[in-house]
């Protein structure tokens, strides 16, 4: 079953399940992820998104992993629905197990995509403060809820899909930093306070009406909510690098303010977890399997050289990584 052919889903939707009534609506594949095959069919009485996880993901670098990971998403979406307001995350309509197949509520046009709206220079501060202020919401509720601790317990879609990906890889493209890799790795698997979303960033986020919607939660788990966290911020950087710009860290710090006002942290050593989750990703984003896009080389090259530097000064809170960021950031541009 391969949901990119037209006649294939059509046939599946309308014939095998039922679940659309004519073959006359539009059908669009959707770009921009690299772990499924994506398709928004948009009817006359509705439209959804319907998703296929792919064994093989899109990437340069060989990455494979289980398609069955997207029953994670099917839960995710229940669970999350069962707490946050209304349309912040679309409604599950169906999933077929058997074939490894999604279909969700689609979000209805207009809206707009957070990281295209970054990449394009928008002014997203209240955004950010919505983003962060949702994810704080989202670790809060886990940190209540037996159940999801239950459902999202099994961590192996978020060591295929993060840890060896992201940490383990890079670790072998950089072996001076094998050391700070491994330390975090262990680090991340023992200390698990609730559910992480586990693809928490701009990319995942689209803006309808002013407010957001969040995507794509295969990779949800319980576990250390500060990898959520590290995982957000470095895009944030990054576009700071991107950009040349010192002055747009200040994201970084409006999203940690503003997630601290819906979450206490879990133990003493959670914001020093989030500095490290921060560099490490910082570091994964440029050599890991799945590398930011937008970063030209020599974009890359001044990421890496600022990034390992922090690494090397034991950093031990956020406000201390942003200013030294900015500093070497602005010290870099002259």
């Amino acid at each position: 079953m391969n949901i990119e052919n037209k006649s294939e889903l059509i046939n599946y939707l309308q014939v095998e399940h039922g679940i659309i009534t004519k073959n006359t609506d539009k059908f669009s594949i959707l770009r921009g992820g690299v772990s499924n095959k994506t398709i928004l069919y948009e009817g006359q009485e509705s439209s959804m998104v319907v998703k296929q996880a792919l064994k093989k993901l899109r990437t340069e670098s060989p990455w494979y992993s289980n398609p069955e990971r997207l029953k994670v998403e099917a839960d995710a979406l229940d669970w999350l629905n069962s707490f946050l307001p209304d349309n912040t995350v679309p409604k599950r309509i169906f999933f077929d197990e058997k074939e490894n197949i999604l279909g969700m509520e689609a979000v209805p046009q207009p809206h707009n995509n957070l990281k295209e709206l970054l990449l394009n220079g928008f002014k997203a501060d209240d955004l950010i403060v919505k983003m962060g202020g949702l994810l704080g919401s989202i670790h809060t509720s886990g940190f209540k809820d037996d159940k999801a601790k239950d459902l999202f317990f099994d961590q192996i879609y978020f060591r295929n899909l993060r840890i060896e990906p992201y940490y383990e890889y890079s670790a072998s493209q950089k072996p001076g930093l094998k050391e700070f890799f491994t330390d975090l790795i262990a680090g991340t698997l023992n200390n698990r306070h609730t559910v992480v979303h586990g693809d928490y960033s701009p990319k995942n986020i689209l803006i309808k009406n002013n407010k957001l919607v969040l995507l794509d939660h295969e990779v949800m788990h319980y576990g250390d909510p500060a990898f959520d966290v590290g995982f957000a911020l470095t895009h944030f950087l990054s576009k700071a690098n991107h950009f040349n710009d010192p002055g747009l860290t200040r994201y970084a710090s409006i999203f940690w303010s503003s997630y601290l006002t819906r979450l206490s942290p879990p133990d003493a050593l959670f914001e020093e977890r989030c500095v490290h989750h921060t560099l490490a990703c910082m570091m994964a984003r440029i050599y890991g399997r799945s590398p930011l896009e937008y970063l030209t080389a020599t974009q890359r090259q001044r990421q890496s050289e600022i990034t390992t530097k922090l690494m090397h000064e034991k950093l031990t809170t956020l406000p201390q990584l942003f200013k030294k960021f900015r500093e070497n950031l602005t010290d870099h541009s002259i």
